[in-house]
């Protein structure tokens, strides 16, 4: 009786063994696979923020050629609006002289 006692506890031993390596891999299973889930919640959300950022970009460069358009526009504003103060000027100055000569 004492040796069936000591293949049964062996027995248990092994299969409390077994159960336990089981549950183990389980366990760990289960981690690696919310580790995953995280992982691959953290690339989704790094993938919408570049496309934001190529968005903006893509709005950046819209806006410059804009912006270098207009200056453009207003550097020839600029000149002609200078063309058109020298001729008013020299209009001033010519009517100048003809009430002199008068």
């Amino acid at each position: 009786m004492t040796v069936e006692i000591g293949i049964i506890a062996g027995l248990i031993s092994c299969l409390i063994a077994v159960l336990t390596f089981f549950a183990g891999r389980q366990s760990s299973a289960l981690k690696a696979g919310v580790a995953e889930g995280e992982l691959k919640a953290d690339i989704k959300y790094i993938k919408e923020d570049i496309e934001e950022i190529k968005q903006a970009v893509k709005k950046y460069d819209a806006n410059n050629s804009i912006l270098t358009g207009l200056q453009k526009d207003v550097a020839e504003m600029h000149k002609s609006l200078a063309r058109t103060h020298a001729r008013i000027n020299l209009l001033s100055v010519i009517k100048e002289r003809e009430r002199k000569i008068k």
